[in-house]
């Protein structure tokens, strides 16, 4: 079972623009970090991920490190893979929108679904 935070916007609660960001590792946050962020607008962090990697890339190599000096950068993968769900809902957060709970589901239309049923509106 997976868990889904529920965010809703800072204008009212129609059905249609309530967010469910799935909690937990993203294989595409991790395999794909600058271009994942920026799929999800957020610009600053994708251009700050791609200048972390760069620099890093950079620096093994120029201290010799060889393939070690790139393998550093699998530390950013690794962190907007664990955290890249968090900065979504961060990003939320700054725009006004508000958690509503959570919910475990199966899948995202069971969770659309538990929400329809907990809050008594149409899906």
């Amino acid at each position: 079972m997976a868990v889904y935070v529920v965010m809703t916007p800072p204008a009212g609660n129609n059905a249609e623009d309530i967010r469910f960001v799935r909690d937990g590792f993203t294989w595409l946050g991790f395999l794909f970090s600058p271009l994942w962020l920026a799929w999800n607008r957020l610009w600053m962090a994708a251009v700050l991920t791609f200048v972390v990697m760069a620099l890093l890339s950079a620096t093994g190599e120029k201290l010799g490190l060889g393939w070690a000096g790139s393998m550093l950068s699998l530390l950013v993968w690794l962190y907007i893979g664990f955290e890249g769900q968090n900065l979504r809902i961060a990003s939320l957060r700054r725009r006004g929108w508000r958690e509503w709970g959570v919910i475990e589901a199966g899948n995202l239309a069971d969770a659309e679904t538990r929400h329809a049923l907990e809050t008594g509106e149409e899906s």
